[in-house]
């Protein structure tokens, strides 16, 4: 502690101000005993592997400590995967096999004795209920007469999809669907004109109509399993194509979140694919139902999939009526047993999740363990006490890895990873668990490159040995940056001190200035002041001498 002031209240106490200056951060050596003693060059420091960033130990001097892992589980080599529930299919007309359409016939009536010349030109548009339309240009060639035109017709729809089509003496145009039965078509003309001639009007002709497919839970969903803030994932199997959903979170509807929530929530994201509905009364009440849009077209529509997950991020396991949930990647930890990590110990594990083509590696350490425990009340120092504080410190250490799609559940008693997704994109593997007392270690100023010196630290390979040169570069960057650190926070103390000594100096200059002021005349003043009040006196003097000898000249003024 350096006195940087002195000061007095008004009562007279004294009392004196001060500038603390840690040694310990600033010492470049200690010769202290103690197990935590040492300075910036002589205090032992644990190498570490610059590739994967974990303490060093080649089985020379290490510290003790903490060997638990408290109960962390590794996965099965190649992890574990998450299981997708099996889809229910819907019920309606228009699922399976799409129906045959209808023989589609267009008349465009006799083109014979018509004013088409060679060289005119048709455009024929054929819309198909898969999307879109197809347009092709008919060219009139020489043969002029009906069945020629129609030939020139038929010759340029071969590039479209879909049908066949074929002509007849009679004069019409014949559009089959080419796959009745299993293709997604249906077709009709919708434009066509001749820049000569106008032919009759085209009527777009389609296949049979279907109605909507539905398929819903079996059972009304159990609504104290759905909470504020939850969110809602959906599956659906459509054609053979899945398309997923996803709800913002529920919101709550009179005190009790309501049926219908779920239902709205869905239907904002689902837009076209299908409708949403839960019904409040009759024979589905508290059912979720989807509905497919009305189209003969559709071959399959099923729901794959149904996952809720809590605002906190962890999935729930909600009674869903019957509709099919997903599974997430989980791997449940043994039983947790206490632990307490000193500033060398370390605990690592490596996670791998979801498509992560490599595992990255987690550290857990005192520090952590303190800043994310330390509001918890009765916290000893390193001390991770039960399951609950190892899921918090398990989470903070995932945020650092920056591992976001992956939760911690707390089991009251052991611990359980399980990923964000589920289904067959959930993937989770864990491995490399290791509990660490610390690497090897070594001071700076032992610092040995020599080869028998790289012996003695354990170095024998060509591996080891770049390691050990990593490592000492390493723990030499550190040792520069904690002097640069000491040199500025003296210099901080230095600027300090310098600063309240010119203050003390100033304030005393100013008080001395002050009482003098008071207390010391200044005689330079003090004899002009004399002077002039002499010369006052002698003119008084001088003026009263005058008047007593002229008496009567005074009175008469």
């Amino acid at each position: 502690q350096v006195v940087a002031s002195f000061s007095r209240d008004a009562s007279g106490a004294v009392s004196i101000g001060t500038i603390g200056v840690d040694t310990s951060t600033v010492a470049l050596f200690d010769a202290s005993t103690a197990a935590t003693a040492g300075g910036i060059l002589d205090g032992k420091v644990s190498l570490k592997n610059q590739t994967t960033g974990r303490d060093l130990d080649l089985g020379t001097v290490n510290a003790t400590g903490n060997t638990s892992v408290a109960g962390l589980t590794a996965t099965a080599a190649g992890g574990v995967q998450g299981a997708t529930g099996t889809a229910i299919a819907a019920t309606g007309a228009g699922l399976g096999t799409a129906p045959a359409y209808s023989t589609a016939t267009y008349t465009a009536g006799s083109l014979s004795g018509s004013t088409l010349v060679n060289g005119d030109t048709f455009t024929v548009t054929v819309t198909l209920s898969t999307g879109g339309t197809q347009t092709a240009t008919a060219t009139v060639g020489a043969d002029t007469s009906n069945q020629g035109i129609l030939d020139s017709i038929r010759t340029s729809l071969s590039g479209m999809t879909g049908f066949t089509y074929n002509t007849t003496a009679g004069g019409n145009l014949v559009l089959t669907n080419s796959t009745a039965g299993t293709a997604n078509y249906q077709f009709g003309i919708s434009g066509f004109s001749a820049h000569t001639a106008t032919l009759a009007a085209a009527t777009p002709v389609a296949g049979s109509a279907g109605t909507a497919a539905v398929v819903k839970s079996t059972a009304a969903l159990t609504l104290a399993d759905y909470a504020v803030g939850d969110t809602v994932r959906v599956t659906l199997n459509i054609d053979g194509t899945d398309k997923t959903v996803t709800t913002g979170p529920l919101t709550a509807a009179s005190g009790t979140l309501a049926l219908t929530d779920i239902a709205t929530a869905l239907n904002q994201v689902l837009g076209s694919s299908a409708t949403a509905s839960v019904p409040t009364s009759g024979g589905d009440s508290g059912k979720l139902i989807f509905t497919s849009p009305t189209n003969a077209l559709r071959t399959s529509f099923s729901i794959k999939e149904f996952v809720l997950t809590s605002s906190a991020g962890a999935l729930k396991t909600p009674s869903t009526g019957g509709l099919p949930t997903a599974a997430a990647a989980t791997q449940a930890s043994a039983a947790f047993s206490s632990v307490t990590l000193d500033n060398d110990d370390h605990m690592y594990f490596n996670v791998q999740v979801g498509t992560a083509t490599a595992g990255t590696n987690v550290s857990i350490d005192k520090a952590l363990i303190d800043s994310t425990l330390k509001n918890v009340a009765g916290h000893i120092s390193g001390n991770i006490a039960s399951s609950a504080q190892f899921k918090l410190v398990l989470d903070a250490a995932l945020k650092k890895a920056n591992i976001t799609n992956l939760n911690v559940l707390d089991n009251s008693g052991s611990v359980t990873f399980s990923t964000a997704d589920v289904g067959t994109a959930a993937k989770l593997s864990i491995s490399n668990i290791a509990a660490s007392a610390g690497g090897d270690q070594i001071s700076i100023k032992t610092i040995d490159i020599s080869a028998s010196g790289l012996a003695n630290a354990g170095a024998t390979t060509s591996d080891q040995i770049k390691q050990v040169l990593a490592a000492y570069i390493d723990a030499v960057n550190t040792a520069i940056n904690k002097v640069t650190s000491a040199a500025a926070s003296l210099g901080s103390v230095a600027s300090r001190i310098d600063m309240q000594k010119s203050f003390v100096n100033t304030l005393m200059d100013t008080i001395d200035k002050g009482v003098s002021n008071l207390v010391d005349a200044d005689m330079s003043e003090e004899s002009t002041k004399l002077q002039a009040l002499q010369v006052k006196q002698q003119l008084g003097t001088q003026a009263l001498s005058i008047a007593n000898q002229s008496a009567q000249s005074v009175l008469s003024l």
